[in-house]
């Protein structure tokens, strides 16, 4: 009996040990958990769209996960399987339907690939051990020998989804996904933020000063073991405004060298497209910059993005109010044109009386600068104007359109008001090269004018898709330990 019991005992050590070296990492809440890096993450939306839409509609979980192959340590790949499957439990606990998609390696981590679909119980009658062989063989190994990871990705999800699609139809999953949509502004793959805290930051940011809908992205990031705030300025080709790269707690032991987990390791990576000139000068900058480190490590990314926020809306509120002095001075100059024409309109039965050359020569040279800056913003369609819209202030294409008709018109009346200004009081050839402005008291002009207005709107979008990666919770299924593994 103390034999049998020695030796039990002896082999839990030996499984204890030999497993030691093996990394499980903790459940991300994803569709498809990256770890080797082998997708974009528009490659990972389009996966995630349509693996969520067979979870919602019939709870039918798959899980998609790439690894280093140090992550194995000396467990085989179905042993590694059966512990990732038991912690992560993708499927609903009372239906088992649960399956995890595991790729090991990549051509540049090479020694020891491996490829493994891992099932639960609920699924294994449509999905046999053979049948996933097959998928894996057939469908998945050659394109990931050729490095092509996203398409042998999706032939193996897309196989697998066409199979499983025929159970549990209809059941509804222990949690629902929301899916995002391509209008919001946040996308919390990461799930940094409460719902509550995302629903306060789309209302900050669906605000003027983001009229270009640029959106905050946050992500799963094991590389950084320290918080980093990142700020450049803003570009015309940017779509995102805020970029969170979040580590849970990842970490590589100094001591042996093994990446390992804690809560308390957490730290984010804040990268921020900033239109403020505040960032500008060098000294200040690096100052802020410390700053704004500083403040997330005590307060946490909803505070500081919030602060961000509060003080792009200040920048914004000085940019807007210069270029309202800007519009108002060219819309100004109408005005005085106009009065002036008011001034030198020819009355009837008054006697012509002749103008003094202080008044003539820097009214004439005051007309000639208005009517030649007229005359070039016409031609050009405003283009110019339209340039410092979109640069500048950002204003929505509605409003620029209107106000580029605004100033067109403006200009159409100065080009009009300078011709009876020369009629009525130059009664010269000062501005003939224009047409002619007759002589003496009456001025008649015929010319057909047109106005045209040239819009041009930029909306930007995120490189996300219509589907966030994340919030993907197990539902606490149990493997059967069925599937199927290859080498690659």
């Amino acid at each position: 009996m103390k034999k049998i019991i020695f030796l039990f005992f002896a082999f839990l050590l030996y499984d204890f040990s030999y497993s030691q070296n093996a990394f499980i990492p903790e459940p991300t809440l994803n569709v498809i958990s990256d770890f080797e890096k082998l997708l974009t993450e528009e490659e990972i939306g389009i996966l995630a769209y349509a693996i969520k839409g067979e979870y919602n509609s019939n709870s039918n979980q798959l899980m998609i996960v790439t690894i280093p192959t140090s992550y194995l340590g000396n467990l085989q790949i179905e042993d590694y399987a059966q512990k990732l499957f038991e912690k992560w439990q993708p499927g609903q606990k009372d239906l088992n339907n649960g399956i995890l998609m595991i790729i090991v390696g990549s051509k540049m981590d090479s020694v020891g690939r491996k490829l493994r679909i891992h099932t639960g119980y609920g699924v294994q009658g449509v999905l046999p051990d053979l049948l996933c062989s097959r998928i894996e063989k057939a469908m998945m190994v050659p394109e990931l020998k050729k490095g092509n990871y996203f398409k042998a990705i999706k032939n193996g999800s897309t196989s697998i989804l066409n199979f499983i699609s025929k159970e549990n139809v209809g059941k509804i999953p222990q949690y629902k996904i929301e899916v995002q949509k391509s209008a919001d502004l946040v996308y919390d793959y990461a799930r940094v933020f409460t719902d509550e805290e995302k629903k306060n930051l789309e209302a900050e940011m669906n605000s003027g000063f983001n009229a270009e809908r640029r959106v905050l992205i946050t992500d799963h990031q094991q590389n950084y073991n320290y918080n980093y705030v990142y700020i450049s300025k803003k570009y015309s080709y940017d779509t995102t405004l805020f970029k969170i790269s979040f580590n849970p707690g990842y970490y590589t032991d100094e001591k042996d060298s093994i990446l390992k987990f804690s809560t308390d390791r957490k730290t984010y990576y804040l990268s921020f497209m900033s239109e403020s000139d505040e960032y500008d000068d060098s000294p200040t900058f690096y100052k802020k910059q410390k700053a704004i480190e500083e403040r997330l490590a005590s307060v946490g990314p909803y505070t500081t993005i919030m602060e961000l926020i509060a003080d792009e809306k200040v920048a914004y509120a000085k940019r807007l109010n210069c270029f309202i002095y800007f519009i108002s001075y060219l819309l100004s100059i109408s005005v005085f044109v106009f009065i002036v024409a008011m001034f030198t309109k020819n009355k009837k039965g008054k006697t012509k009386t002749k103008k003094p050359m202080a008044i003539k020569i820097p009214l004439g040279i005051i007309l000639v600068a208005i009517n030649l800056y007229s005359f070039l913003s016409l031609v050009t369609f405003e283009m110019l104007y339209y340039f410092i819209f979109s640069e500048y202030i950002c204003l929505s294409g509605l409003i620029t359109v209107l106000l580029m008709i605004l100033l067109a018109v403006s200009q159409v009346v100065n080009v009009i008001y300078v011709y009876k200004i020369d009629a009525n009081y130059f009664n010269s050839k000062l501005f003939s090269w224009m047409g002619k402005g007759g002589g003496g008291s009456s001025y008649s002009n015929s010319s057909d004018s047109s106005s045209s207005s040239n819009s041009s709107s930029s909306s930007s979008s995120s490189n996300s898709n219509s589907s966030s990666n994340g919030g993907y919770y197990g539902g606490g299924g149990t493997s059967g330990g069925g599937g199927a593994s290859s080498d690659w």
